[in-house]
């Protein structure tokens, strides 16, 4: 058997791990919509109670209720929606409890234990959805500008060349260097130049598009993903970036502008550090050529 292409690879995905990763999206905080969450957990709640009614005093299921609790907690990060869910757990174990005829003494423990379990699942799973989402942010986003990072752009980029592969289209790539940083640290100071950078997030995040995807990738070097858009309009949207950066920096008091190289691709390349290396081309001719300028095909 002919082993198979790039372009089949890639539009064969391996299905164990799509299954993978719809089983864990479950687990992953803020993957599902709260009000869904909310609504089918509050569900099995009711059938815990009512498989809880039917067999009596033979089996005990309120430890069960600790799972939807859980997945509450952590899909949904409203308060309200936790103290709902955790009002309805106890109602429902009340309510089992008392159906049991079971001494004052017993009823006693019983809620108290139920209490107990209940506010530290939703303790434990607060906990789990903050640390996964800080983690998460700290492996995504770069920590001086608040954009995402290198390894964020290298997997959007790789997910566009993998869609234009499949469906065709256009996409531009382009790549920021700021003229002038270098000298900026070495005479003001590195703080100075981490101002610089911020700046220049700022002004990516209010003149990009929404579906843009703009990232640092590392030291004074920028990337703008900018999916189904040409040449000529990718021309004109990087010559108004570079006239913005030059405008802000001016202001801001920084001796700083921008080279900016583009590559717009009506046919996918092989690979994204192929993609990348033709517009770091396209850059260093921009600074070759006089810098504050764009240059792209």
């Amino acid at each position: 058997m002919e082993p198979l292409t790039d372009t089949q690879q890639d539009t064969h995905p391996s299905t164990d791990g799509i299954r993978l990763d719809r089983v864990w999206r479950y687990f992953r905080p803020g993957t599902l919509a709260c009000s869904k969450v909310l609504g089918i957990n509050l569900l099995i709640m009711l059938l815990i109670l009512t498989v809880d009614i039917m067999n009596g005093e033979h089996v005990r299921l309120h430890i069960l209720y600790v799972f939807p609790l859980a997945a509450i907690a952590i899909h949904c990060p409203l308060k309200r929606s936790q103290w709902l869910a955790f009002g309805v757990s106890l109602v429902f174990q009340i309510w089992s409890i008392v159906n049991q005829r079971v001494t004052p003494i017993t009823l006693a423990a019983d809620l108290s234990v139920a209490c107990a379990a209940s506010g530290l699942t939703l303790l434990l799973a607060n906990a789990v959805r903050v640390n996964y989402l800080k983690a998460l942010s700290l492996a995504t986003i770069d920590n001086l500008t608040g954009l995402p990072n290198r390894a964020v752009l290298m997997t959007v980029i790789d997910k566009e060349i993998v869609r234009q592969k499949r469906y065709g289209g256009v996409f531009s790539l382009a790549e920021i260097d700021l003229d002038g940083f270098k000298q900026l640290n070495d005479t003001r100071g590195h703080l100075s130049g981490d101002e610089a950078l911020q700046l220049m997030a700022q002004v990516l995040r209010r003149h990009t598009r929404q579906s843009d995807v703009a990232g640092r990738m590392g030291g004074d070097e920028f990337i703008m993903l900018m999916p189904h858009m040409p040449q000529a309009e990718c021309q004109a949207y990087m010559q108004k970036l570079c006239d913005t950066v030059r405008t802000e920096m001016t202001r801001a008091g920084f001796q700083i502008t921008a080279s900016i190289g583009f590559r717009t691709f009506l046919t996918a390349p092989k690979t994204t550090a192929e993609a990348l290396h033709l517009v770091d081309q396209a850059m260093y001719e921009a600074k070759n050529s006089g810098k504050c300028r764009v240059t792209g095909a």
